[in-house]
C-alpha cells in the first residue's frame, strides 16, 4: 500500500445523540500554552516539568498520553484535533498555536441509556458470546494478572476492595447470557461468596512453587459466561509477609486499559476498607452498558460509513504472511500456545528510547517498525500486516470505566516504499496514528467488509498481533509494598499472567515497560500448532538483533542493511566425496563391471535381459558405429527408443563414443518431439528397427542399435574422446518463455551425483533398481547410470503404473514422484517392495512417508530435491520414522553449497525464509545454445573466491540452525505436475497463438477432491479477444500436438477478463 496520507474527516455522529457542552475559548495563545503544559504535567506524571518548548515525546509522552491529550483539547476547546496531529507538533508551543488555528467540531457524548436498552451487549461481548457457544470450554479469552505483594496485607480489606470496585464498576458484576436465542447481558447483584478464594501454602516445601501450580490451574479456569462470576480472585499466602494476589477476569469484562484504572482506585477502595470510611473516588458518569447501546446505534447509523471506506482502501490486497512454520498449518485452529518470556537489556531499551524522542516518535512506534523488520526478515514479504489492540475509550467519559473497550486494529507497513529506518519509523508512525484515527469502527465489521470466506486455519487480515504495555512503578498500598498486576512477569518470571497453554494468533509479541524498571521484559506467544519453543527462542533472538542493529545504526540506514544480517553463507560447503575410482568419465565406471563380473545382470526388462559383458560388448558396437559417423566429444546424438535392453545399449553406447545424448521419447506429441530434435541440434539418432520409421521427417540420419549385422565399426581420423569437463546428456525443462531449454550436465556432475548416491545409499542399494522414469527425465540418471556404474541391476519397466499391472515387485531401490507413487499404492493388490525409497520431483507429504514406513519397517525412505540443473539432486533427507509433518528437503548433498538469500545476495538468519542457489561440483554448465537464459539462472556465486557460479533456483526454503533446507515455495509461478517442472508461460504461449485468444493463464489446482497436494492438474483460462469466442477443443488439440500429457491441462475455461492484481499482473491465486 502507498504510505498513508492525511486522516480522512470523522463523520457526522447521529444527531440524536446530545453533544457536550462548549467550553469557554481561551483567548491568546499563550494561555493554550499554559494549558497545555499544565495538562502534559499531569498526564505525563512523575514530576515532570513541561516547558512551551519542550517535546513531550522526549520526556516520555506515548499513543495513551497522545489520545488522552486529544480528548482534553476536544473537551477544553471544543476541537477536533486529530492524533496525527500530536505527531506533527511535538513542540508545545507549536502544538497550541495549531488548536487556535482550528474551527470548533463537537463529538457526541455518551449518554446513560434507559434499563430496558441495558441488556445489549457490545460488539466485542458478542463476538465472545458466540465463540463460547462453539466452544463452551474455551480459556482463550482469560485474562490473568498477577500481584506480588510485600508487607502486611488485610486480606479481608482485599476482598472488600474488589467487591466495592465492582459496585462501582458493574460491568464487573455481568454475565453474558442467552435471551431467547438472542446474546445479552445480565447485571449480578454482587459477585458472589464463589469469586473469592485464600490460599496458605506457606508451610509447603516450597512455597513459590505451590503458588505457581496455584496460578496455573486458576488461570486455566473455565468459565461459564452466562453463569459464572467473570472475576475470580485468590489471595494466596507465601510468607508472614509475602502474598500472591492473582485475578483471573474474563476479558468480556476486561482489557489492556483496565489496569491504570485498577492503579488509580485500588489503593483508595483498600484504604477506605482498612478505615472504615466511604471512598473518595469521583462517581462515574456512565456505565459500560451505556457504551455498548450507544456503540450499536454509533454502527447502525451512516456516522461509521467513511471510516469503514478508510480501512477497506487501506487494507484491500492484504496477502497472508508466509512465515516458515515447524508444522503445517492445519485446517482449523485449536488456539493450543505457548510462551516464550524475554528481556531487552537496559542499555538497549535507553537507546531505543532516545531514537523515539529524537524521531518525535513513541517507544511503542519503535518496537513495532523493529518487527515489521524482524517479519520481512523471516518471510521475505514487504507488504506487512500485524494486528494490535486500542484502548478504545475515545470519549472523555469513558476515561475512567473498567470493560471491554480494546478496539482491534490492522496496521499495514510497505517496507518497499522505504529506503531507510527513518522512512519507515515516519511511515509507521503515521500508519498507527491513522489508524487511532479511526478505530471506533468495530473490527468484525472491518473483517466483514474484507473478507468473504473464512480461512478457520488462520484470523483475518493478519497473524502476528503486538501489545505494548507501559505499566506503573511499584507501588504501596496501605503497609504493603506491590508491583500492580503485571501481565508478563513477575519477580524473575516466576509467574505469567498470560493465559497458559494458549494462542490467539500464530505470534503476539508482548512488551512491557515498567516505569521505574531499567530493562524492558517481554513475551513471544506461539501458536504450539505451527511453532517449536526453539523456533520461538530463536525469534526473539532474532528481535533483539533487530533491535541492537536499529540502536547502532543512523535515521539514513539503509533498509536494506537491516532486512539481513552479514555474515557467513546460511550453509557451510559440503566436502565433495571421494573421486569415483579410477574412472574419469561416466561410461569407463561401467565398463568396469564387464571386467571384474561380466556375468552379472545389467539390465533387464520383462524376459530380456544382458549381462555386463553383453552391455558392453553391444554398447561399443554402436560407439564403433557412431565415431566412424564423427561423433566425439560435444556432439550430441539423440536417443529414440522405447524401454527395452536396447535403452541401456544405446545410452552407454552414445557415452563411449565420446558423445552426449539427449533423450526422445518416441510417445511424445509429434510437435514436441520436433522442437527437442531441432532444438538440440543431435548429430545423429539413435533407434530400433521398429521404431526408426516414427522418425520426423527432418531427423538426422537414425543409427540402428538392433542392426541385425554388425556395424563396420571403425574410428574416425580426428575423434575427440570424452573428458570429465564434456557434456554427457542434455535434458530438456519447461521453459517460461514458450520454448523448453536443454540443460547441459557433464561426465564430472554425473560422476560427483553417483559418488553421493554410493556412499549416501550405500552400494547395496543398487543391487536391484527399478527404472521407470523416462530417460528424458532426469531421475533416470540414478535409476540407470548410477545403478550401473555401481554395479546393480537395472529393472526397467514402462513407468511406475506398469507395477499395477503385476502382484509384486521386490528390489533395493526404488524412487518416485510421490503423487505417481501413491497411485500405485491405490491398487491394492501391488506389493511392491524395496530396501530404499527415493521420493522426488515434488513436495513429499508427510503421511506417505509414514505409510511406507508402516508397510515396510525396515524400508529407508529418503526426500530428495535437485533442479535439473544442479545433476538430478541438490539436497537430501533421509526420514525418521517418527517424525510429525511433512518432512524437510535436507542438507545438500557432496561437493554441493547452498545459500539461503534475500533479494540483494545476503544471506538471510536461520529460520528466514529466502531463494535457494546452489553451487558446486553439481553444477550443470548451462543451458545449450542460450546463453542469456544461462547468465540469467546462473549468476557469480559471491561466496566463492574462484569465481565459480551458483544456480538461482526460484524455489523459497528456511533453514534451521542445523543447516537442515525446508522448501516454503516458489518465487514465481511455476509448477510441478507429476514430477514435471511446467513453466505457465510455456503454455500460456501456445494458447495466445490459437486464434480468437488475447490473453491466457494457466494454473496448477488438485487432481482431485481429498488427494495429495502433490497431485496436481492444470486448468487453462481463455480471455477472448474483440468479438471473438475462443474454441476450447482447439486450444485443448493445440497443446496436446506441442506438449506431454501431463502438461495438457485438464479443463479449459473462457472468461470475459483475466483478474489482475493491483500491480497489474494476472491474479493466479484468484483463478485457483
Amino acid at each position: 500500500p502507498a504510505a498513508p496520507a492525511a486522516p480522512e474527516p470523522r463523520a457526522a455522529v447521529p444527531a440524536a445523540l446530545p453533544a457536550p457542552v462548549e467550553a469557554d475559548r481561551p483567548a491568546r495563545t499563550e494561555d493554550t500554552t499554559g494549558w497545555l503544559c499544565a495538562a502534559l504535567e499531569e498526564l505525563l506524571g512523575a514530576g515532570t516539568p513541561v516547558t512551551p518548548e519542550a517535546d513531550y515525546f522526549a520526556l516520555g509522552g506515548n499513543s495513551i498520553v497522545a489520545m488522552q491529550l486529544v480528548q482534553r483539547v476536544g473537551e477544553r476547546f471544543g476541537h477536533r484535533l486529530k492524533l496525527i496531529d500530536t505527531y506533527e507538533y511535538p513542540r508545545v508551543a507549536d502544538l497550541a498555536r495549531f488548536i487556535d488555528s482550528l474551527s470548533s467540531a463537537h463529538r457526541p457524548a455518551v449518554p446513560p441509556v434507559v434499563p430496558t436498552d441495558a441488556r445489549v451487549l457490545s460488539f466485542g461481548q458478542e463476538r465472545m458470546w458466540f465463540h463460547h457457544q462453539l466452544d463452551p470450554a474455551t480459556t482463550l479469552y482469560n485474562l490473568p494478572m498477577v500481584s506480588m505483594i510485600s508487607g502486611e496485607l488485610d486480606i479481608a480489606a482485599v476482598r472488600g476492595m474488589w467487591e466495592d470496585l465492582a459496585e462501582r464498576h458493574e460491568v464487573l458484576r455481568s454475565n453474558l447470557v442467552d435471551d431467547d436465542g438472542v446474546p445479552g447481558l445480565r447485571i449480578r447483584r454482587e459477585l458472589g461468596a464463589e469469586f473469592f478464594h485464600f490460599t496458605d501454602v506457606s508451610d509447603a516445601p516450597d512455597p513459590v512453587a505451590a503458588a505457581r501450580e496455584r496460578v496455573r490451574l486458576a488461570a486455566a479456569h473455565r468459565f461459564d459466561v452466562a453463569r459464572d462470576p467473570l472475576v475470580r480472585l485468590e489471595v494466596i499466602r507465601t510468607g508472614p509477609q509475602e502474598h500472591v494476589v492473582h485475578v483471573t477476569m474474563h476479558h468480556a469484562v476486561n482489557d489492556g486499559g483496565s489496569p491504570r484504572i485498577f492503579e488509580r482506585e485500588l489503593p483508595e477502595l483498600y484504604a477506605a476498607r482498612r478505615e472504615g470510611r466511604p471512598h473518595r473516588l469521583d462517581p462515574l458518569p456512565v456505565q459500560y452498558r451505556d457504551w455498548a447501546h450507544w456503540q450499536r446505534q454509533l454502527v447502525r447509523s451512516a456516522a461509521l460509513d467513511g471510516e469503514l471506506e478508510y480501512w477497506k482502501r487501506r487494507l484491500t490486497g492484504v496477502e497472508p504472511l508466509r512465515m516458515p512454520t515447524d508444522h503445517p498449518r492445519p485446517a482449523r485452529k485449536d488456539h493450543s500456545g505457548q510462551l516464550h518470556p524475554f528481556t531487552v537489556p537496559a542499555e538497549l531499551i535507553g537507546r531505543l528510547r532516545r531514537i523515539a524522542a529524537e524521531e518525535s516518535a513513541t517507544l511503542f512506534t519503535v518496537l513495532l517498525t523493529c518487527l515489521y523488520l524482524l517479519l520481512a526478515r523471516h518471510s521475505g514479504q514487504r507488504d506487512l500486516v500485524v494486528g494490535s489492540p486500542t484502548t478504545g475509550r475515545t470519549r472523555p467519559e469513558l476515561r475512567d470505566l473498567i470493560g471491554f473497550f480494546n478496539s482491534t486494529v490492522a496496521l499495514r507497513a510497505d517496507l518497499g516504499a522505504a529506503a531507510s529506518f527513518g522512512d519507515l519509523l515516519k511511515q509507521v508512525r503515521g500508519v498507527v496514528a491513522e489508524a487511532l484515527e479511526h478505530q471506533e469502527v468495530p473490527f468484525d465489521r472491518v473483517v466483514n467488509a474484507l473478507v468473504g470466506e473464512r480461512d478457520l486455519s488462520r484470523t483475518p487480515l493478519f497473524d502476528v498481533f503486538f501489545v505494548h504495555q507501559e505499566l506503573p512503578r511499584v507501588q504501596h498500598v496501605g503497609e504493603a509494598r506491590t508491583d500492580f498486576f503485571d501481565t508478563v512477569r513477575t519477580q524473575e518470571n516466576l509467574f505469567s499472567g498470560l493465559p497458559p497453554g494458549t494462542a490467539k494468533f500464530d505470534l503476539t509479541l508482548v512488551t512491557q515497560d515498567r516505569e521505574g524498571d531499567e530493562a524492558m521484559t517481554a513475551c513471544l506467544e506461539y501458536s504450539t500448532e505451527l511453532f517449536t519453543g526453539r523456533t520461538a527462542a530463536a525469534l526473539t533472538d532474532d528481535y533483539l538483533t533487530v533491535l541492537r542493529a536499529v540502536a547502532d545504526g543512523r535515521r539514513d540506514t539503509p533498509l536494506t542493511a537491516l532486512l539481513a544480517p552479514a555474515g557467513p553463507p546460511a550453509t557451510e560447503p559440503v566436502p565433495a566425496g571421494a573421486p569415483f575410482g579410477t574412472a574419469a568419465v561416466v561410461h569407463e565406471a561401467i565398463e568396469s563391471w564387464a571386467r571384474t563380473t561380466p556375468d552379472a545382470v545389467a539390465v533387464r526388462a520383462g524376459e530380456d535381459r544382458l549381462t555386463y559383458r553383453e552391455l558392453d560388448r553391444r554398447a561399443e558396437r554402436l560407439a564403433g558405429e557412431l565415431r566412424a559417423r564423427g561423433a566425439g566429444a560435444e556432439s550430441v546424438v539423440a536417443l529414440w527408443t522405447d524401454r527395452s535392453v536396447e535403452l541401456a545399449v544405446a545410452m552407454l553406447g552414445v557415452l563411449k563414443s565420446g558423445a552426449c545424448y539427449v533423450a526422445v521419447d518416441p510417445g511424445l506429441p509429434p510437435e514436441r518431439a520436433r522442437f527437442l530434435l531441432t532444438d538440440s541440434r543431435p548429430a545423429h539418432v539413435v533407434t530400433t528397427v521398429a521404431l526408426a520409421g516414427l522418425l520426423p521427417a527432418q531427423a538426422p540420419d537414425a543409427v540402428l542399435v538392433d542392426a541385425p549385422e554388425p556395424a563396420a565399426g571403425g574410428q574416425a581420423p580426428h575423434h575427440r574422446p570424452a573428458g570429465g569437463g564434456n557434456a554427457a546428456y542434455v535434458c530438456y525443462t519447461s521453459g517460461s518463455t514458450g520454448r523448453p531449454k536443454g540443460v547441459v550436465v557433464t561426465h564430472r556432475n554425473v560422476l560427483g551425483f553417483v559418488a553421493w548416491s554410493r556412499r549416501a545409499l550405500g552400494p547395496g542399494a543398487f543391487s536391484r533398481t527399478l527404472a521407470a522414469a523416462s530417460a528424458g527425465f532426469d531421475i533416470s540418471v540414478l535409476e540407470l547410470l548410477a545403478t550401473l556404474a555401481c554395479g546393480g541391476t537395472v529393472d526397467l519397466v514402462r513407468n511406475l503404473l506398469a507395477l499395477t499391472e503385476r502382484q509384486d515387485w521386490s528390489g533395493s531401490l526404488l524412487v518416485a514422484v510421490p503423487s505417481v507413487y501413491r497411485r500405485v499404492r491405490q491398487a491394492e493388490w501391488v506389493d511392491e517392495r524395496a530396501g530404499q525409497y527415493v521420493l522426488c520431483g515434488e513436495r513429499v507429504p508427510g503421511d506417505l512417508v509414514r505409510d511406507i514406513h508402516r508397510r515396510h519397517p525396515g524400508a529407508t525412505v529418503w526426500n530428495a530435491y535437485g533442479p535439473t540443473e544442479c545433476t538430478v539432486y541438490a539436497t537430501a533427507w533421509r526420514c525418521d520414522p517418527g517424525a510429525e509433518g511433512d518432512p524437510p528437503i535436507g542438507t545438500p548433498v557432496d561437493g554441493t553449497r547452498c545459500h539461503v538469500l534475500d533479494p540483494d545476495l545476503r544471506p538471510v538468519p536461520p529460520g528466514t525464509v529466502g531463494e535457494l542457489y546452489v553451487a558446486g561440483d553439481g553444477l550443470a554448465r548451462g543451458y545449450a545454445g542460450r546463453p542469456g537464459q544461462t547468465a540469467d539462472r546462473f549468476v557469480p556465486d559471491p561466496f566463492a573466491a574462484d569465481g565459480s557460479r551458483m544456480y538461482r533456483t526460484g524455489d523459497m526454503v528456511s533453514q534451521d540452525r542445523d543447516g537442515v533446507l525446508t522448501y516454503r515455495g516458489r518465487t514465481d509461478d511455476q509448477v510441478k505436475v507429476r514430477g514435471h517442472r511446467v513453466e505457465p508461460g510455456e503454455l500460456e504461449a501456445l494458447l495466445r497463438a490459437v486464434p480468437g485468444v488475447a490473453a491466457a493463464a494457466v494454473v496448477a489446482v488438485p487432481a482431485d477432491e481429498g488427494q495429495d497436494l502433490g497431485d496436481h492438474t492444470l486448468a487453462a483460462f481463455l480471455q477472448p479477444g474483440p468479438g471473438a469466442r475462443p474454441d476450447t477443443g482447439a486450444a485443448r488439440e493445440a497443446l496436446a500436438r506441442a506438449l506431454p500429457a501431463p502438461l495438457v491441462p485438464a479443463t479449459f475455461e473462457v472468461v470475459d477478463l483475466l483478474p489482475v492484481t493491483a500491480h497489474g499482473k494476472t491474479d493466479r491465486r484468484e483463478l485457483g
